[in-house]
């Protein structure tokens, strides 16, 4: 062949992906078993609704490890035991917000698990109204900030992703300066 030829090139489209994170063996990540607990009521659209959102965080690069009650109960075990150690073994947790958990005595009673657990939450309560009217927000929660959303839009996921991440950036934060401090 000489100089004059030239050889087909392929064509290659240059793709940069997003770099998948790296949780270090030594992150706040590690501290607990899940990164999210989702709270929702059992009653229907309310249960798909939860589904869809553990799906989309469980399907996304930073592989968020979540904890639905439904799925994650042990059987056999009790109910309080069970949600309790959900709630501890949960860096924050996701509230559905909607008119069925309000008239849901065991939502109500993981509320307030939750805020017994943090009761500024400092950003771990992510509350979610669907269905609601701000005049219906739970009165304990009133204090926090609430993402709105709607059972055929789950655009809020992206938002809950991020409150997630956040979450986490924030007790690794709180760790790193105690540990200066002390």
């Amino acid at each position: 062949m000489t100089s004059s030829q030239s050889v087909p090139m392929k064509s290659v489209r240059s793709v940069n992906p997003k770099p998948i994170p790296v949780w270090p063996d030594n992150s706040v990540r590690w501290l607990r078993k899940y990164d999210v607990y989702i709270c929702h009521s059992g009653e229907e659209p309310d249960c798909s609704y939860a589904v869809e959102m553990l799906s989309y965080l469980e399907q996304q690069p930073e592989k968020l490890r979540c904890f639905l009650p439904m799925r994650d109960m042990l059987a056999g075990g009790a109910i309080t035991s069970e949600m309790c150690s959900g709630l501890e073994s949960s860096h924050c947790w996701v509230m559905l917000l909607t008119p069925h958990f309000l008239s849901d005595s065991w939502c109500k009673y993981q509320m307030h698990q939750f805020l017994a657990q943090a009761p500024c939450s400092n950003g771990r309560l992510i509350p979610v109204m669907i269905g609601l009217s701000f005049a219906q927000y739970p009165l304990e929660v009133k204090h926090m900030y609430a993402f709105k959303g709607a059972f055929n839009d789950n655009s809020v996921f992206i938002k809950i992703k991020g409150a997630i991440l956040m979450c986490k950036y924030r007790v690794s934060n709180t760790l790193l300066h105690l540990a200066i401090v002390i």
